[in-house]
């Protein structure tokens, strides 16, 4: 009888969940999802469906395999038997019946990659990544990488970044309830078109690439099925199986190159972008300068030319809050005439207030605009008795004179 081995907190992210409570089966064999087989073409891994199927890729065969040939874990231990093999589908999978020893650590089911949206977390799951490796589907429609990109088999979808490595392949893609989501198949530099549709390999960057659960049901031919020849590592999935470390480093080399040149290009950008924003802020604090300035002289011409009156010009940092009052105090009379007038930063006027007043040493008007940074207000005071004033204007309370 089919045993599974729960556990007391699975998660979907690690996958991999210690075995507990084995009780008295010590004979058993436990299988985790993603674990390493030995196969005819050198490493692979398993994808556990239920717990008494599970699936690898077809080209883990190289093959060699036919209806019941015996499948084996790393260490040569008989796991179960080859149910289906893809026949002329060219779907990349086998099916595998486990054998009946083989206790299955944690609970898994399976869930049509059409239902998985872009940027949905799923899981890549071999012997390289043992706890799984987040990643993301860019698109669940599937294409046929045997006319896109010259390999040996058909449906495939692109995960977002390539996530697995050498002996990955037949390995686990589920999504955070582990749910199977598909079988990884190998690596491609899959390029899209504007519409979403698969195009070519020629992409600068690989891409994990899977067989998606609804082209399983296509796996029950009965005959085997030829590994496809070794690729280069820029065409197809399966070049990255034949990959020596030389071309394994020389691919490195050249995508840490292109890293380099696209972060000095964008330095250069924040450079150039840095550099002209200080020279807008130089001109603007120049300009704002030339008015204050301005208004400085006309407020000293204006005063020199009549004693009684009095203008103050009032340029907080951060602008002025629309009706903030504006109060004047003076013990040395009282006033006839008020005026508050808004400008912008450029100087030009936005608003204007003014009142008479019949002698009282106290007068007030609130500001007629909402000033910017950068612009300012003009004070105008004239005393009652025609004698030069010496009034303390506030605004908002706030002392400015």
């Amino acid at each position: 009888m089919k045993k599974t081995t729960l556990t007391g907190s699975a998660t979907a992210a690690l996958g991999v969940v210690v075995v507990a409570g084995a009780g008295p089966a010590l004979a058993a064999t436990p299988l985790t999802q993603g674990a390493a087989l030995s196969v005819p073409a050198g490493d692979c891994s398993i994808t556990i469906v239920d717990d008494a199927t599970a699936y690898t890729a077809a080209h883990c065969g190289a093959g060699e395999w036919t209806i019941g040939s015996p499948v084996k874990s790393a260490d040569g231990t008989v796991i179960g038997t080859v149910a289906a093999l893809p026949g002329d589908s060219g779907v990349d999978a086998v099916k595998i019946a486990l054998a009946d020893d083989v206790d299955v650590v944690g609970e898994w089911s399976v869930r049509e990659t059409a239902t998985v949206e872009p940027g949905e977390t799923v899981y890549t799951h071999g012997s390289s990544v043992p706890l799984g490796e987040p990643n993301s589907i860019s698109e669940p429609e599937t294409f046929d990488i045997g006319e896109t990109c010259g390999d040996v088999y058909t449906d495939q979808v692109v995960l977002d970044e390539a996530t697995t490595r050498r002996g990955d392949s037949g390995g686990a893609v589920y999504d955070a309830e582990q749910r199977v989501v598909g079988i990884i198949s190998g690596l491609a530099p899959v390029t899209y078109d504007a519409e979403g549709n698969a195009v070519r390999c020629d992409a600068d960057e690989m891409s994990t690439i899977i067989v998606p659960v609804e082209s399983l049901d296509e796996v029950d031919g009965t005959t085997p099925v030829q590994a496809p020849a070794a690729q280069a590592a820029t065409v197809g999935k399966h070049g990255v199986v034949s990959l020596t470390e030389s071309e394994r480093r020389a691919l490195e080399l050249e995508k840490a190159e292109a890293a380099a040149e696209a972060k000095a290009e964008k330095e250069a950008v924040a450079e150039k972008k840095a550099a002209a924003e200080a020279k807008a802020e130089k001109a603007a604090a120049e300009k704002k300068a030339a008015a204050e300035a301005k208004a400085e002289k006309a407020a000293a011409e204006k005063k020199a030319a009549a004693p009684a009156e009095q203008t103050l010009v009032v340029a907080p940092e951060d602008g002025i809050d629309f009706r903030t009052r504006v109060e004047a105090n003076t013990d040395q009379g009282g006033f006839s005439y008020m005026a508050v007038t808004a400008f912008d930063a450029d100087g030009e006027q936005i608003g204007h207030l003014h009142l008479h007043s019949d002698g009282q040493p106290m007068t007030w008007i609130n500001v007629p605009a909402e000033v910017p940074a950068g612009g300012h207000i003009e004070v105008e005071l004239t005393d009652a008795a025609g004698e030069p004033t010496d009034a303390v204007v506030t605004l908002g309370g706030v002392p400015v004179s």
